[in-house]
Parts: C-alpha cells; sequence; structure tokens
C-alpha cells in the first residue's frame, strides 16, 4: 500500500472525522452479533466485533493509552482529537485474572495505528470457556459525532479501516 493510500486509510476524506482501523485481524462482526448483552445492548457505548485469527492487539488510533486494567484483558485510549475507545479482549475474560494476557504498553504511553498493545492466548481463552471475540466501543463520547462508513461485516486485516467516527450536521 502506497503512503497516500494509507494516508486515506487514516484521515476520512473530507476532514470531518477519524479514522478508525481494525485492532486485530480476523472476522469482522456488528456489535449485535457480539455474544454478550452489555455490548449487544450499547451500554458500554457504540462499536463493533472481530473474532481474531491472531493474538495481538494493534492500536486501532493515534492517540495516547489513557487506561489498563489489572486482569489486562482491555485497554482505553484516547485519540488524538479526544475520542475515547475501549479494545476488549473476549466475553467474561475478567474471570481468567490476567492469564493469557500481556500489556505491551502502560498508561501515558503515545501510540500509532499499528502499534501493539496487548498479546493474548486464544487456546488459553477457549480452554477458560471464554468467547475469544475483540471488542472495540466508544464508550459515551460520541455526543455530536456518530460511526460513519461502517465496513460491512467479513474478514479483515488489522490496520484496515472499519469506520470513521464523524461528526453530526447541524
Amino acid at each position: 500500500m502506497g503512503l497516500f493510500s494509507r494516508l486515506r486509510e487514516l484521515i476520512d476524506d473530507d476532514g470531518g472525522g477519524i479514522a478508525v482501523s481494525a485492532p486485530v485481524s480476523g472476522r469482522l462482526v456488528p456489535l449485535a452479533s457480539v455474544p454478550d448483552p452489555m455490548f449487544v445492548e450499547g451500554v458500554m457505548g457504540d462499536g463493533f466485533g472481530i473474532w481474531p485469527d491472531d493474538d495481538c492487539v494493534r492500536a486501532p488510533v493515534t492517540g495516547r493509552v489513557t487506561a489498563v486494567i489489572e486482569s489486562r484483558h482491555a485497554i482505553g485510549l484516547t485519540a488524538a482529537d479526544g475520542t475515547e475507545l475501549i479494545v476488549h479482549v473476549g466475553i467474561d475474560t475478567v474471570e481468567m485474572r490476567g492469564v493469557g494476557f500481556s500489556y505491551l504498553v502502560r498508561v501515558g504511553d503515545e501510540v500509532r495505528v499499528g502499534q501493539r498493545l496487548l498479546s493474548f492466548d486464544r487456546g488459553a481463552i477457549r480452554d477458560a470457556g471464554h468467547p475469544d471475540i475483540v471488542v472495540t466501543v466508544f464508550p459515551g463520547t460520541l455526543e455530536g459525532r456518530r460511526l460513519d462508513d461502517l465496513r460491512e461485516p467479513g474478514e479483515i486485516a488489522h490496520g484496515e479501516r472499519v469506520c470513521v467516527i464523524g461528526r453530526v450536521e447541524g
């Protein structure tokens, strides 16, 4: 992929939003297909899920790491434009108490799209009886904005654009 193609992937063409890339490679699904009512009902915010083919979460936006938790199954980021997002690995994986998860960054670290953030053991997650879906949500920070250009479900590689956080007109 050329430089200009890559820039188009990262920035919305009209300059009115921020592009969000896939944090893992796998099968992209709508939030309504995630096997957890908290995500399906939008309690955690709008977003998407990916059934992973790999075992490493990469930064879906350029920004700063703003939250890590003791169980190491989720990471919070704030994009350069102030958009907050959470990348959450697995369903009910908090019960694993960090087994099979490793952070590769710390709170306060500046990150770039595609940078490795968190590794996880898909086999350990499945052995513990949990789905290994990776969910990206935007918790309550979309006031005045919306998810635009949400990619159709299907196979996706980490770093490919999933959606744009755009501004609501009016």
